[in-house]
């Protein structure tokens, strides 16, 4: 297709091309389904996955070495057989190469328009040759998948499946079923020697029986209505813009 004299062969490359980065972005991505969030999901452009992707976890993009070592006698030397290498594209390459193929399959501006023709499919062929340069190492890596994680799972209240790897919880991040998107908290609980998982709540106090009300949050995001679990008084909830006033803390330090 590179090769090509057709008139539009080499937009036909840039299109492929792109579609080649996406297909292996969300290839990535399928080795975490049950860990990513929803918004990862919908994202299309190799640029939203790999951003979630690289939110559930930060050397989801890195090249790694696996090598694996034993002693076949207790006494003797430890032996090690490397396994090879796993290469994989930046987050920040991918979505700048998107950015350039797809620049190739629109109407020309005028500025480039004013660079003639044929200069403008010779750096669209350009631009091709070295993304697939790039994606071709990555498909000839032989570790493509491999990972080495510690899953801490728990069941969703839809019924899905929730994963997250040991040292994501540690930091404190964000736990979200890819599924349904309700939001947990979790614990570890030294006593059971295992994580807690729990919805997050929204809480509200009845205005008329002042009754203290709570909810799971999820459940705000199909209904603005709620009920007293009291005196069964409906509410509408809403969300307004609220003023406030700006506090210099060099002001206040002064008086």
């Amino acid at each position: 297709m590179l090769a090509s004299s057709e008139p539009f062969a080499a937009e036909y490359a840039c299109l492929h091309a792109r579609f080649a980065l996406e297909a292996l972005a969300y290839d990535r991505v399928q080795d975490y389904l049950l860990e990513v969030s929803a918004d990862a999901m919908n994202g299309w452009t190799p640029k939203a996955v790999l951003r979630e992707l690289l939110y559930t976890d930060p050397e989801a993009c890195s090249p790694v070495n696996v090598t694996i070592g034993w002693r076949p006698d207790p006494d003797g030397p430890l032996r090690e057989i490397h396994l090879g290498e796993g290469y994989r594209f930046s987050a920040r390459w991918a979505n700048k190469m998107h950015n350039a193929l797809s620049n190739f399959l629109h109407e020309p501006t005028i500025k480039q328009a004013a660079e003639g023709e044929a200069d403008r499919r010779q750096k669209s062929r350009d631009k091709v040759e070295e993304a697939l340069l790039e994606l071709d190492r990555v498909l000839a890596s032989p570790l493509s998948s491999f990972r080495a994680h510690r899953l801490v799972k728990t069941q969703c209240k839809c019924g899905s499946l929730i994963a997250r790897d040991l040292d994501f919880i540690e930091a404190g991040k964000i736990v979200a079923c890819s599924a349904c998107g309700r939001v947990y908290n979790c614990r570890y609980d030294e006593a059971q020697h295992r994580f807690e998982f729990w919805p997050q709540q929204a809480s509200w106090t009845c205005i008329d029986c002042k009754t203290f009300n709570s909810m799971d949050a999820h459940e705000l995001k199909s209904t603005s209505v709620v009920e007293c679990s009291c005196c069964g008084e409906k509410f509408k909830i809403e969300t307004k813009p609220i003023l406030r006033r700006i506090v210099d803390e060099d002001d206040n330090s002064d008086k």
